[in-house]
């Protein structure tokens, strides 16, 4: 959320000439949430496409919502009804990646603040990998060959709980608006197997924009497989490009890291997807 708002406060302090400037090129955003109704909405969109959710009870329910789930009038009882019937049949489904064991019976923000919430049988879980991520992360060969100032430092967090900030962006639409009449080049991509931030509520807000599309799902690969699909939205001197991540969660790179990196690398030559 705070990238977007970012970028505008230095694109405004460049335009006033305060110093140093920044000589900022653009802006990398994965798996991003612009608005979090829509994204809400769009989450049971998603599970029905998927097959978790019976296409009959989610036509109902877009049909007595008026196709919201978030800000529906309580005094609706029918779809009041049908959105708890929903979100009853997806509570088991490992919203960060659907394919993925849910390995835990707490939520993603709760898994990471708390180590020690319980995990169910299941042959692989990938959270069990978190706390080696914080040791290597502290190790010092690994701090010195990412040139961590030495002391700086103390000691990595996966999810810093202490971090003292106020969360108090809703929606982020009118920044990535604002910046699109800028000189930048933005990449954004979405794992597709990702329920916490559905690509389709992220392709939903960027055409929001009203940016020409010059190239419209496209796929991509990475050694002769397809690994996503890119839409390339351009407004010179303004460029988005939008990519899903084949087989990725929330985050993709986490679960897809040499087709991010591919990503990367070819975004940043530049050259295309």
């Amino acid at each position: 959320m705070v990238v977007p708002a970012v970028v505008q406060d230095i694109l405004q302090g460049n335009e006033i000439e305060l110093t140093p400037t920044l000589n900022v090129k653009g802006y990398i955003l994965g798996n991003p949430i612009s608005e979090y109704d829509k994204c809400e909405s769009l989450r049971y969109k998603l599970a029905n496409d998927m097959s978790f959710l019976p296409n009959e009870l989610y036509k109902a329910a877009e049909i007595s919502c008026n196709n919201d789930f978030k800000n529906f009038d309580v005094n609706n009882t029918k779809c009041s009804s049908y959105v708890q019937t929903m979100k009853q049949d997806i509570r088991l489904v490992g919203e960060a990646h659907v394919l993925e064991h849910n390995c835990f019976k707490s939520s993603r923000k709760k898994m990471y603040l708390n180590k020690k919430s319980v995990l169910v049988n299941a042959e692989f879980c990938r959270v069990q990998h978190y706390p080696f991520i914080e040791s290597w992360a502290d190790h010092e060969l690994v701090k010195k060959a990412l040139h961590i100032q030495e002391g700086s430092i103390r000691h990595w967090n996966l999810c810093n709980p202490r971090l003292a900030y106020e969360n108090d962006i809703e929606n982020t639409f009118d920044y990535h608006l604002n910046n699109s009449r800028h000189s930048l080049q933005v990449l954004i991509y979405n794992g597709d197997q990702d329920l916490v931030v559905p690509y389709m509520s992220t392709l939903e807000w960027i055409k929001q924009l009203k940016i020409p599309v010059n190239d419209d799902w496209r796929p991509w690969f990475v050694d002769g497989q397809v690994v996503g699909y890119v839409t390339e939205f351009t407004s010179l001197p303004y460029r988005l490009i939008h990519t899903t991540i084949k087989g990725g969660g929330h985050t993709a790179a986490e679960y897809k890291p040499r087709e991010c990196l591919a990503m990367l690398d070819r975004w940043l030559s530049p050259s295309p997807l």
